[in-house]
Order: C-alpha cells, then structure tokens, then sequence
C-alpha cells in the first residue's frame, strides 16, 4: 500500500511533465492510496482534504493540472473501453486463458494513449479494485471535482461522449441479437429460431431510441425518446438468460457456453449502465453521477482483472460447476434416509459392497507378491480397483466413503433453497440428521461385513491349505499401515480422490446430456446392426441414470492405484487408506490378542473417520461455491446441531420410528399459474 508522503507527493507532482496526464493521474492515485490496516474511506477523505491543501497553495500548479487532465479526457475514444473493458473477449474462453497467461509471464509494452491501458496504468496495485469498492462516490466525485478545476466542478460527460456512448450502446445491442443463433443456444431451446426474441426486440428499440437521441441533440427534434420499453426488454433479455441457464442444467452445459451466458450477461448489464449514463430527461445538462461511477468501478476493476486467470475461471466455471454438483445433488438424495425401510436397504446395500471388497482387497496383496514389474503390477492394481467398484455399483451395492460427495452437494441444495425462504432451518437440521444415520450405517455394514468376510476367508484357507493366507512378515506389514500417523495422511489423499470421483461423476453425466449420447447410441449404426431396438432403448436408459457413476466409480478405483506409484516415482509420502480396505486388511493380518485387534480396528475407524471427513468438506465447499452460497453462521448451524444431539443423538444413529422427511418443500406456485 502507498506510503508517499505528502512531501513527496507535491514534489514528485513538480518535476512531472504535466503534458503526461496519465502519470499524473498515476501519482495522484499512489498518493490516495489508503496504507494497510486503514479504513479506506477515512484514510481517503484525510489525503483528500490534504490535497486540496497542496493545491490551493499552489494555484499555478493546480491550474495547469486541471487544463491538462481536462485536455486529456476530451481527446479520449470511449467506443473502445466502453466496448470491450469488463466484457469477456468474443475469441473464446481457451483463447482467452492463453491469452491472460502469456500475458502475465510475457506482458506486451503498455501503451497509455489507449484509455483501457491507461485505467491499468493508473490503477496498477493489485489490491486497488478492493480499496476504490470501500471508497463512497462522495469521495471519489469530491477528488475528481479538485483535480479537473472549476470547469469541472459539476464533473459534466464531455458533449463529444454522449454520441460515442450511443454508438456503443447500439453495437453491444447488435452483438447481443446475433448471439441468439449461436448453435448453443438453440440446442438449449430451438423454439429460439421461431419465435419473437426479446434479444432482437432490445436491438430493434436500442437503434431507435439511438437515432431519435441524435436528433434531440442535434435539435432536429423537440420530444426526448423515453427509454421505458428498453428497460423492459433489457429485463425480459436477463429472463431469458435465466432460462438457457437453467435448460443448460438439464440439458447439459460446456465451457463454451457459460462462456457466452457469461458473456451476453455482462453485455447486457453494460448496456443498462450506458443507458443510465444518458438517461437525461430534456433540459438536464447533467449526467447522472452515480450511474457514472458505477460505470467508472466497473471499468477500473476490469483493468486490475485485465490478465487474471484466476477471475476469469471463477467467472465462466460457475455453471458447470452448478451442473456438476447438481448432479451430485440427485444422487445424494437417496443416501439420506427417512425411514426405517430406507435405513434398512442402506444397510443391506452396504453390506453388499463388504461382501466385495475383501476379494479386491486380496487380489490386490496377491499381485504385489507376483514380482512383476511395477507398472504392469500398478496396471492391475489400477483396473482390480476400477473394475471392482463398477461391479459394485451395476449390482446395486454402495461403498460409504463415495457417499460425501453426494450427500454435501444434496445439502448445500437444501441450504440454496432456504436462503430463498423456501425451507424452515429445522428442515436443514434433520437432513443433516438423517445423512449422518445413513452414513453410520453404511459404515457399519461395509466394515462389519468386510471384517467378517476377511476373517472368513483367512480362516477357511489356513483350515484347508495348512498355511496363513498371509506370510507373517506380509501380515506385520498389513498391521503396520493401519497405525497412525502416516496412514491418517494417506487416509486424506484417499479423502481427495473420493472428493474428485464425485467431480468425475457429475462431469461424465454433464456430457452424456451435452453431447446427447443416449440418442447416440440408440441410432448408432453398427449398434442397430447388432442390438434390437428394445435393448438399445433400455441400454440407453441405464446410461442416462448410470454413465457418471460408472466413470467416477472407474476413475476412483484407477486414481487409488496410481497413488502408490505416483509416491514410489516421487520419493514423497503419497499413498492411500481406505476403511473398508484397511477393515479386509485387518481380517487377512490377525492380531496377536483381543486388545490388539480393537486397537487396530480404532485406527480403521479413525481412517474411515479422515476418508469422510476430508471428501465431504471438499464437496460441500464446491457446492457452496457453485451456488454462490456461504454459510454466515456456521456456529448458530452447529448449535443447533449441538441442541439436536443432546434432545435427540438416536436420531443420528438410528431410523425414527415414523417416516420423517428430510425435504424441503417447494414453493406455492403463484396465483393463475399453470402449474
């Protein structure tokens, strides 16, 4: 942050060309410039009042300051800045990304004479957007009345920039109609081509209003175009927006188009900023300020952003990854349990899946002690994984640790719907209620049934073959793994790849829905040659429900064996634990005695406990985020909570008695809906 002195500053302002108005104005914003730890808008008004001091000491100084910034802003062409600043760039969102990065490790010559570059020139502090959002228009209209002299004092548009405004407002308006045939949008809605578009109604008023705004100025008329019906069409275009926006939720979305959502969004918000800007009702020779500066925060911010990566992926990611957790979200919905017949099938489900995994578990310690050369043993390892876990999920088991990632982005989807009053904070209790019984006993039944078959299997082989199923040196090793510290931090590496497998899973099942591939299949040409079509139908149903678990379940299983490699190439401590496999692993290896067997089955416990808890606030983060949520009181949340587990902690555990839903209840539909 700034420490020019006062001193300094008028010294430094002295020896300035004050032809350079750009510098000076430089300076001036590096003198303003609150120190870190300030209150921005008091340390502004102190400099400010400091600053006038200066410059009524020095009236020379003061004048030819305000004739060269004066001079300076009547020469600038807003058609450029206006038309591009703070608008994502028509190239696209990759050619964008590469442009931002090349720029930032390689930046091009800056080149002042350009009003864009010269607001990244002045503003040229990271920090800058987020101390002029704190300073109030008072302030900032204050300073800018001081630096442009009494000829400035009511801080007038120039007359030169209204018409290069209308221009503006009138080639955005252009641009946004034509997007509208954007093959995007009408795969979205193809009723887009055949009926009245609110787009093109906003371009076909925009041109009007524009050529009756140039005759008032030139006089050739006497009556002022009102604006009313650009208002409401610029509010039926954000309608629209709304709605490819949530089309593209079920019909699948890309980068590239919440690129141009994101896109037309900030387009259509410019225009409505620039018709502020020359909303003058007849005989009002001033501009409004506080739609000037709000234009005037928009276009600095921009600047400061000019080459961020970082902002333009938070801006286009926000839609996909709304489609991703929402997908999660519908999954989730059926690991919360309400009643004792779902908690029961949970349980019989779990135990399914422990049913499994001890012989993936045993496939696993049986490849490593074939000799194989490491990638060929990782290849197996990879595909025993991937391959078990889809057979898990085709036969309808589940694995508990999957269940987080689904469950926080269902949780966070209760949370969205009751920031819009549409859900009573006890609805939000009890789903969090009824998540938390049914990942205890999913839990449960994967390790309980995993244990119980691991002992079965080593028991039957010693009885049979005379021998352990296990060396003694491969069953200390087993033992050794479960004991914490270290397994504890492989526990959180397999936490990520949990928490990614749920990323994995709503990302496949957005492109089976972008790319239609249902339909695909079903009019494949070699698959209608060898299928009937009934088979292909139903195929093509089971993929539509399936094909993102399928994948994160693979890619799940590929990502947990690659680890082990990807810690031996590196020499780092990269590895992972699984509960249900470190509870199979228990089973193999024995124990010496009953109190060495609860020991290592705490540190199971502890292991699934760190699996769980680092894939859930990994999920519910990114749902949050993709819903542009957070949570204010996470502290009265877990009161709450708190209150609930000492009137209630059975209800954590076990199923209530009656069905209890944990459901959030839409909306009435208003009066004369259809619906």
């Amino acid at each position: 942050m700034s420490r020019l002195t006062a001193d300094a500053f008028i010294r430094q302002l002295q020896r300035l060309d004050m032809a350079d108005a750009a510098a000076c104005l430089r300076l001036v914003i590096d003198y303003m410039r609150p120190s870190r730890g300030r209150v921005a808008e008091d340390a502004f008004r102190s400099k400010l009042n400091a600053l006038s001091g200066l410059l009524q000491a020095d009236a020379e100084l003061h004048r030819t300051l305000a004739c060269s910034l004066n001079a300076w802003m009547q020469r600038q062409d807003l058609r450029n800045v206006l038309g591009h600043v703070g608008l994502l760039p028509r190239k696209g969102f990759l050619a964008e990304l590469q442009r931002r990065a090349y720029d930032t490790l390689n930046p091009p010559p800056l080149e002042v004479r350009n009003l864009a570059a010269a607001l990244r020139y002045i503003f040229h502090q990271p920090g800058d957007a987020q101390w002029l959002a704190e300073v109030s228009d008072a302030a900032w209209l204050a300073l800018f009345d001081l630096l442009l002299g009494a000829d400035g004092a009511k801080a007038r548009l120039p007359m030169e920039w209204r018409p290069q405004t209308l221009d503006t407002m009138e080639r955005l308006a252009i641009w946004v109609a034509a997007e509208e045939l954007e093959d995007e949008l009408v795969r979205l809605d193809p009723k887009t081509l055949s009926r009245q578009s609110p787009f093109a109604a906003l371009q076909r008023e925009i041109a009007g209003y524009v050529r009756d705004y140039r005759g008032y100025l030139a006089s050739e008329r006497s009556d002022y175009h009102d604006d009313a019906h650009i208002r409401v069409l610029l509010e039926q275009s954000h309608d629209a927006l709304a709605h490819y926006r949530k089309r593209s939720l079920s019909l699948g979305a890309s980068i590239g188009l919440t690129y141009l959502l994101e896109r037309l969004e900030q387009t259509l918000g410019r225009i409505a900023t620039l018709l502020d800007t020359v909303d003058l009702m007849p005989d009002s020779p001033d501009t409004p300020r506080d739609a000037v500066m709000r234009l005037f925060r928009e276009l600095v911010t921009a600047s400061t952003q000019h080459n961020s990566v970082r902002a333009l992926w938070k801006q286009n990611i926000g839609l996909l990854s709304r489609k991703v957790s929402n997908n999660a979200s519908a999954h989730g919905e059926h690991y919360a349990t309400s009643d004792r017949h779902g908690y029961l099938k949970m349980l019989g489900s779990a135990a399914g899946a422990g049913l499994i995994i001890p012989f993936m578990a045993i496939a696993k310690i049986r490849y490593e002690s074939l000799g194989l050369p490491l990638l060929f043993q990782t290849l197996l390892i990879c595909l025993n994984y991937g391959l078990g876990f889809v057979i898990i999920h085709m036969l309808g088991f589940s694995v508990a640790t999957k269940q987080p990632a689904m469950t926080a982005a269902h949780i966070s989807n209760a949370m969205e719907r009751d920031s819009k009053s549409r859900a009573k904070p006890a609805a939000l209790i009890e789903l969090v209620a009824s998540v938390s019984r049914t990942q205890f006993i999913a839990i449960f039944g994967n390790v309980s049934v995993a244990l119980a078959i691991a002992i079965a299997i080593a028991w039957g082989w010693q009885t049979i073959s005379g021998n352990p199923l296990v060396s003694p040196h491969k069953a200390t090793y087993l033992l050794n793994t479960l004991t914490p510290v270290l397994s504890l931090w492989y526990a959180a590496i397999a936490g990520i790849w949990l928490f990614c497998s749920g990323l994995i899973a709503g990302y496949f099942d957005n492109r089976f829905d972008l790319l239609g591939l249902g339909e695909r299949f079903i009019h494949h040409p070699l698959w209608r040659r060898l299928l009937p079509e009934r088979w292909r139908h139903s195929i093509a149903r089971y993929l539509g429900e399936h094909y993102g678990a399928l994948w994160g379940n693979f890619l799940f299983g590929v990502l947990l064996g690659l680890s082990g490699l990807l810690g031996i190439l590196t020499g780092l401590p990269i590895d992972i634990r699984h509960v249900t496999f470190s509870a199979a692993n228990l089973g193999f290896a024995g124990a010496p005695g009953v109190m060495e067997f609860l020991v290592y089955l705490g540190f199971v416990l502890m292991i699934g406990a760190i699996n769980l808890a680092v894939s859930f606030s990994l999920a519910l983060a990114v749902a949050l985020r993709a819903r542009g949520l957070r949570i204010d009181n996470p502290w009265g949340i877990l009161r709450a909570l708190w209150g609930k587990l000492l009137v209630a902690p059975w209800e954590f555990f076990l199923p209530p008695a009656r069905s209890k839903r944990a459901k959030i209840e839409p909306p009435s539909p208003p009066a004369g809906s259809d619906n």
